[in-house]
C-alpha cells in the first residue's frame, strides 16, 4: 500500500519523532472512515473491528557532536 506523510510530531524535550503515515487514495480514505463510522441509533458491537488506512512511525532523534548531523 503506497503511503504519504499524513502529520508529524516532534518532541523537543524527549527527542522523538512521530510520523502519521497515511493511504492517500480518496476512496480508500473514505471507505475507511464509512467502515468506522457509528450512527447514534446503531448499536456498537462487543467486539469492535476497525479498517486501518495507514500506520504510525516512531524515530528516536539525536544530534551529533558537531551540530550539523541528524540520526533516526
Amino acid at each position: 500500500m503506497p503511503l504519504g506523510v499524513w502529520d508529524f510530531h516532534y518532541v523537543n524535550d524527549k527527542a522523538w519523532l512521530f510520523v502519521a503515515l497515511s493511504d492517500m487514495k480518496l476512496a480508500s480514505r473514505l471507505d475507511a472512515y464509512l467502515t468506522n463510522v457509528n450512527l447514534p441509533w446503531e448499536k456498537k458491537p462487543d467486539n469492535v473491528t476497525y479498517a486501518t488506512v495507514g500506520a504510525v512511525l516512531f524515530y528516536r532523534v539525536g544530534v551529533e557532536a558537531d551540530g550539523k548531523t541528524w540520526n533516526f
